[in-house]
């Protein structure tokens, strides 16, 4: 062993220094490692959250990721699809602009920037980098979806709109006159014996034609609709009825926004003699919470002409409130009203309060189940002239039925369905009169386009 006292001083410096050295690099291989790996497990958990629809959860997650390694294309991707969820576009971009830089040719990223750009609503910028992607020879997936956005872009840069619906039914109804549960009624003094219940097949149609012109300004579009609809029963041909009914008015929408002020004037006619004739306005305001979630609030006035009742002759006002709700392959909706009816006769005048559920759910072999509940109180201002108190009903109505669709276009914008339902309904009141049940099985076709 050489005696520490002849070792150069130098030399002991080198040897000290080269052990320390040694000794960090030691120590920080695991450290490194556990770092890599702790870094591996943000990504893991980000991707999980960002596959499970937590975009909010993901994005700090990407970004901190990023912050530590700004040159990695997958932690750049993910960020810019978490961004792109969140509906922040522009910081998307400037992370796919990133992979770019570095693979120029990445078709996939490309085709998420031109996404970006369409919903900044930059539709020529979206349109030219779809176009470029087309020139490359993408994988026929890549093509498909290309090809689906620029229609989407064509027809919203379309000034015409045309949309609609035709359904053709029969129905076998137990009660189409809706008669008293109790043909003997008391009204006062009087004993009257009114007709028993009747059942009878209805055939019906109804047509609606949608409208739209667009391009009034980037807000503003004009809609009007229209629709008819036609029932004729197999014996109480006295029943048949044919109304008609047209709306429209200016439309506003601004992001999940929106407004429509709309008028509205109505024909019904009974046995071929003109029943009621109306007319009004209302206006509708819509607010899209999540693609899931829809509300509106709808105010409404109408003016309502009875041709062979003078004394039902009123003015109707009514609001209500709605909520749409989409939850996986199941549709809520939810729709709470009230409204006054001024009549020129005070027994005819009422207060009314309804709700309306409605639930469906999507089943296998494309097969709707779907299921319909109303509630309906009304209150009518004077004595009804039957008797001597002022008439009050609740009613009751719930339909259950399958649908399932038969054919549909291949861009999926026409298609026929067939459907099958079945309602009871329910009406009680303090006035004998208006008491009644009836149950009716339903079947039809419905052609949309």
């Amino acid at each position: 062993m050489i005696p520490s006292s002849i070792i150069p001083a130098r030399l002991k410096y080198i040897i000290i220094l080269t052990g320390f050295l040694i000794a960090v690099y030691l120590w920080s291989c695991p450290v490194a490692a556990a770092a890599e790996n702790n870094l591996q497990t943000q990504f893991t958990q980000g991707k999980h959250l960002f596959e499970s629809g937590e975009y909010e959860a993901a994005f700090p997650i990407f970004f901190a990721l990023f912050v530590n390694n700004p040159g990695d294309p997958e932690i750049n991707f993910y960020l810019g699809r978490t961004a792109f969820e969140k509906k922040d576009y522009e910081s998307a971009i400037m992370a796919f602009e990133r992979i770019l830089i570095m693979q120029p040719d990445t078709s996939r990223v490309k085709l998420e920037i031109a996404r970006c750009h369409l919903k900044l609503g930059a539709n020529e910028t979206a349109k030219k980098i779809f176009n470029e992607i087309l020139k490359s020879n993408p994988p026929t997936v890549v093509a498909e979806n290309i090809n689906h956005f620029l229609s989407a872009i064509e027809a919203s840069e379309k000034k015409h709109h045309f949309s609609g619906l035709i359904t053709l039914a029969t129905g076998d109804d137990d009660n189409v006159a809706a008669a008293p549960a109790d043909s003997t009624i008391q009204l006062r003094d009087l004993t009257v014996t009114a007709e028993k219940a009747q059942r009878d097949i209805v055939y019906s149609n109804t047509t609606l034609f949608n409208y739209q012109y667009k391009n009034i300004t980037d807000l503003l579009s004009w809609k009007a609709s229209l629709v008819t609809y036609n029932a004729h029963y197999d014996t109480n041909d006295d029943l048949d009825l044919n109304y008609i009914g047209l709306t429209t008015g200016p439309s506003l929408q601004k992001n999940n926004l929106g407004l429509e002020l709309l008028g509205n004037a109505n024909h019904l006619r009974q046995d071929d003699e003109d029943y009621l004739t109306s007319y009004g306005a209302g206006a509708t305001f819509s607010y899209q919470f999540n693609p899931g979630y829809l509300s509106s609030l709808t105010i409404k006035w109408e003016n309502r002409d009875y041709d062979l009742l003078d004394d039902r002759d009123s003015d109707n006002f009514a609001l209500s409130n709605s909520h749409i709700l989409i939850l996986g392959q199941s549709t809520i909706s939810l729709t709470l009203s009230g409204e006054e009816e001024k009549a020129a006769s005070d027994q005819n005048s009422f207060q009314r309060y309804q709700a309306a559920l409605t639930y469906s759910y999507k089943l296998p072999s494309d097969l709707t189940f779907s299921a319909w509940y109303q509630f309906q109180a009304s209150n009518y201002q004077a004595e009804n002239s039957f008797e001597n108190e002022k008439r009050a009903d609740k009613f009751q109505s719930g339909t259950t039925g399958f649908s399932k669709p038969l054919w549909q276009s291949g861009d999926s914008i026409s298609s026929l369905a067939a459907y099958v339902n079945y309602t009871y309904t329910d009406s009680s009141s303090n006035i004998t009169l208006y008491d009644y049940q009836k149950t009716s099985l339903n079947l039809g076709l419905t052609l949309v386009f």
